[in-house]
């Protein structure tokens, strides 16, 4: 189980989806745009690629590595020397802080509470290990003045792969609690078996017969997630993929910019089998169509009542993400986090799998979540 300062620490946190995350403040706002842009005209050479057929994926993968290197050098963006960069045998392992240290300004704030929820899914399907403490200070960040009490880490393997490990490290600095997550990704020697299982993968992928093509995507997004096979900038390089192959093999792929970012999804998952059933490539408009079916079921319910909080609050979730600011009140925000309906399943649902933010009250006053 999750260690009793990391789980306080998310539970209790309070935070609305805004405009932008704390990934996106991360970024200097000015490069912004400009990556977006350069990211299209990247995916849109790599469309000529297959103008004389289907090349090896390596080949997609190494063109769109180059465009991301391309893309740090012309921003001029930090550490670009690595990035797009291929590991060799000089980097075995890399590793990410996700840290609490500083949760109002870390580039991962946003997204504690659904990675939270998402390791103590983790913790109930792997055996939980413990480290040596050293391992916090030599790899993962901490500081000398921080005491460090336990490291522990939940290590990921599938069909003979060695993959992420996610450690949890935990400790105090002075008096005060602190506690972060690291994730040490798979090792280098894994990563040709992984392209292997990728390149089988991608050739099941076929525009002319679309059916199935989105269960392949998902399991080739969690195995690259995992795969990690960049010093720096394989996160964007994975999200170029999957805008590439969605386009190329007529696959419906609809993400919220400021949801949990992919392969944060795909890392906190168990199995390719477990991102595919839980995570959704088109999740607003999924989400959209099951609460039109809540809603429909309770108009036409012998028990209708037009002020049933399940109602008002379908009603204005399907709002709110058709991009309305309208206010929840109270007793709607706590129906859709009280377990037992099926609304609130729903909800819970889709803030698992990183679609939605948590939605919380503070001092019995309504909350205004601004819609994607």
């Amino acid at each position: 189980m999750v260690s009793q300062p990391v789980q306080c620490w998310f539970f209790l946190c309070r935070i609305m989806w805004e405009k932008q995350n704390s990934l996106t403040h991360a970024w200097n706002p000015n490069q912004q745009d400009n990556w977006k842009a350069l990211k299209q005209e990247a995916i849109a050479r790599a469309k000529t690629l297959f103008t004389k057929g289907k090349p090896p994926f390596m080949t997609l993968y190494r063109f769109l590595a180059d465009a991301r290197h391309q893309i740090a050098v012309t921003l001029q963006q930090e550490s670009l020397e690595y990035l797009g960069i291929l590991r060799d045998e000089h980097c075995e392992y890399i590793d990410t802080p996700i840290t609490l240290l500083y949760p109002e300004t870390g580039r991962y704030a946003s997204f504690f509470p659904c990675l939270a929820n998402r390791y103590q899914q983790l913790s109930q399907c792997l055996p939980l290990n413990q480290e040596s403490v050293g391992l916090a200070y030599l790899l993962l960040g901490a500081k000398q003045e921080q005491n460090i009490k336990a490291v522990s880490y939940l290590n990921l393997e599938h069909e003979g792969l060695q993959l992420t490990c996610v450690y949890t490290i935990t400790g105090f600095e002075g008096q005060k609690p602190i506690a972060w997550y690291g994730l040490v990704h798979t090792p280098r020697t894994q990563l040709k078996a992984i392209f292997a299982r990728l390149e089988d993968l991608y050739q099941q992928l076929d525009a002319n017969h679309s059916e199935g093509n989105g269960r392949v995507l998902k399991e080739i997004i969690w195995y690259l997630a995992h795969a990690m096979p960049c010093v720096r900038g394989s996160a964007a390089i994975l999200e170029m993929m999957i805008h590439l192959l969605a386009e190329t093999f007529a696959i419906a792929f609809d993400y919220p910019e400021r949801a949990v970012p992919i392969d944060l999804i795909a890392l906190f998952t168990v199995s390719p089998e477990a991102f595919d059933a839980g995570f959704h490539l088109t999740p607003m408009a999924d989400l959209k169509k099951e609460l039109r079916q809540i809603i429909r079921d309770g108009e036409n319910s012998p028990f209708f009542c037009s002020q049933n909080p399940a109602l008002t609050a379908a009603r204005k979730l399907l709002n709110w993400i058709n991009g309305a600011s309208d206010s929840f009140t109270p007793k709607e925000i706590a129906y859709m986090n009280t377990p037992g309906s099926l609304l609130n399943e729903r909800v819970r649902h889709y803030q698992l799998n990183g679609s939605l933010p948590p939605f919380t009250a503070s001092n019995d006053t309504a909350l205004v979540c601004q819609g994607p």
